[in-house]
Parts: structure tokens; sequence; C-alpha cells
């Protein structure tokens, strides 16, 4: 299954269901056949000339599709409202698109009051650990709820700063870009050699009070962590969605949710069992991106694959060699395999435990 299945694996194209600002590269194109309304926060005509000013992108521009609903995607429920009955979509579909909103949970609400009951959210979100988010910290629940609460409409001043105090890129002498694949070396990976000037910006911006959409992203995600905030989210009662599925795919992964009707809180034991697996899951998923965890896997490895050539020659060795003879090679054996333990002993658990 290809990426664009997967994201589609819950759609047809007879279903009834909207893309939001899918640029030129929609993952459900009218073209193809889908019945698929586009959601930007720019018309067609817009679109296209901005397409036309970039010299990367400029011989593309034709394919971007018809804009059918213009406006943000936080408002989604009040622009489909003035057009389409509530409660009538069965699917809305995203690429790359979720991490830039400024308020996912009312994003979220207002895609629950499209979509029938049973209906679909799909997304492919980038995981930050291979992307110019690397050094971000990850979005928690605070985050969300303060955008949520703050009813926030666009980035803020201090998200911009946030998003490019942080801008990573990776140079390995080779290829210098902003995306990277998974336990590609850490040194290679740099931040933005100009916080002076992003500080600039900052004020500026603050001092204006500008209403000027600013783009940016506004959360960092791992698989784990996404699905944590889903699961608080609907805990609290925000959210009526159940994840049917994260899955990991590298260099990002897709989540995939479903309306439900099931008004009955979840249970606070239920709750807590999950959640603490999820944070655990989500611990682990950042300490992949450290040199000092990389350097401890790569030297297991090599202990892994020290004791099975030892055992090997062991093996060998006593098909015509005595006992007493294979001693010294069982002793390596046998202290390639205690260090590799060790190695793999959860921190703070000692010996004798």
């Amino acid at each position: 299954m290809d990426r664009r299945d997967h994201l589609l694996k819950y759609v047809s194209k007879q279903s009834l269901g909207i893309e939001v600002g899918p640029w030129m590269s929609p993952i459900a194109p009218k073209r193809d056949g889908y019945n698929c309304l586009v959601l930007d926060v720019f018309d067609t005509l817009t679109l296209k000339e901005r397409a036309a000013g970039d010299v990367n992108i400029a011989e593309r521009a034709e394919e971007i599709e018809e804009v059918d609903l213009v406006g943000s995607a936080v408002q989604i429920d009040r622009i489909v409202a003035g057009r389409y009955p509530l409660s009538s979509f069965d699917y809305v579909v995203s690429s790359h698109n979720f991490e830039h909103l400024s308020n996912p949970i009312k994003f979220l609400q207002g895609c629950a009051r499209i979509l029938k009951t049973g209906g679909m959210v799909s997304m492919a979100i980038p995981d930050h650990r291979t992307c110019f988010d690397f050094f971000r910290p990850l979005t928690m629940l605070t985050d969300w709820l303060a955008a949520y609460i703050e009813d926030r409409e666009r980035p803020t001043p201090f998200q911009n700063f946030h998003h490019a105090a942080y801008f990573a890129s990776y140079d390995d002498g080779i290829r210098r870009d902003t995306s990277f694949f998974r336990f590609s070396p850490v040194e290679c990976v740099g931040g933005p050699p100009n916080l002076r000037e992003v500080f600039q910006e900052l004020i500026g911006r603050v001092a204006q009070k500008t209403e000027e959409y600013v783009d940016a992203h506004c959360s960092a995600f791992t698989p784990a962590s996404i699905e944590l905030l889903l699961l608080d989210c609907e805990y609290l009662g925000l959210l009526p969605f159940k994840v049917v599925e994260v899955a990991d795919l590298g260099c990002e992964f897709h989540a995939h949710l479903r309306k439900s009707d099931d008004n009955a809180p979840m249970d606070p034991v239920t709750h807590q069992a999950a959640r603490d697996r999820l944070m655990h899951r989500m611990k682990n998923e950042e300490a992949e991106a450290s040199g000092q965890y990389r350097a401890a896997v790569a030297e297991r490895d090599e202990l892994r694959v020290l004791s099975a050539q030892l055992r090997a020659a062991i093996q060998h060795y006593e098909q015509s060699t005595s006992w007493k003879a294979t001693g010294p090679l069982r002793w390596m054996a046998s202290t390639a395999r205690h260090l590799l333990a060790l190695r793999m002993r959860p921190p703070g658990q000692t010996e004798a435990s």
C-alpha cells in the first residue's frame, strides 16, 4: 500500500468529503474521480498567483484544483454551514496541514459538526524528529488548551518566533535540506544562525499588533504524543473522536479518527492506564533523537553481533576440540552476553534487581 492509499484507506470515491489545504498535491483530487471539496485559506486565483511567483513550483501552478470553500480550517463548520447541511460529510482529509493549525481542538470540533456519525478524519502529519522541527519540544495538552480557551484564529507572534528560533536544517557536506530520515547523524542537524533577527521580528509583530496571517508550524508531534493529546481531549469531553490508528511511516505518520456517538465518559482508571502507556512511548520516541541513545543502540547491536559470532565459534570447535579447549571461547561469550544484558537493562535498575 503506497502513501496515498494508506491515507485514503477509509475513504471511497463515492463518499462526500473535504480536503484541507492541498495546495498543488491533493490526496483526493477531483480529477481522479473523488467527490471531494477543497478548503483553503486562499481562493483558486490567489493560490495560482502565489505558485506562479515561486520559481521552484511555477510549472505546477496548473495542478492546483478549484477551491470550493475559502477560509481558515479552524472555522470549517462555519464555512460549510453557509452552503451545506451539517452532519452530511463522510470524511475530512489533510496532508501536512494539521501542524499549521493555530487551534487544533477547534478544528476537530468543527470536523465533528460537519461529519456524519462514523465519519473519518484522516491526516498525514510530519514526525518532528525528521524535519525542521527537530529541536522543538513536543506540543503538550497545555498548548492546545491555551489556544482553545483563547479562541485563536491564526498563529500568534510567539508561535511564529518559536517556529523560527528552533528551525533546523540537515547538512552532511553533500546534502543540505530541512527534512531527513530517522536515525540520520544528529551531528549534521543544526539550528538557525539568526536568532537576533528572529527576536527583532517578534518585537515588531508584538508592537504592531498586526492581524496579518503569518504561517508557522504551531505544533510538533511524534506518533505517541498526538495519540496522547487526542486521548486526553476525548477524556475531557472536548472531542467526540475515537482513534482508529496512528500509523508510523518513518518521516510522517497517519492519524485516522472516527466520529463516535458514544457520549459515555471514559472510565478514569482506563484512561490513566492508557495515558501512562502513551507517555512512556512518547519519552522513548523522543529519546530516539538523542545522540547518546543512538550510540548506546549501536554499542548494543555490536555486542549482539559479537555474542552471536562467539556462540557460532563454540559450536564449530566443540565438534572437533575438547571441552577444555573451548573454555576461553565460552568465557568470552558469557562475558559478551553479560555486557549485552547490562546495556539493555532499564535505567536505574541494579544488577541485583
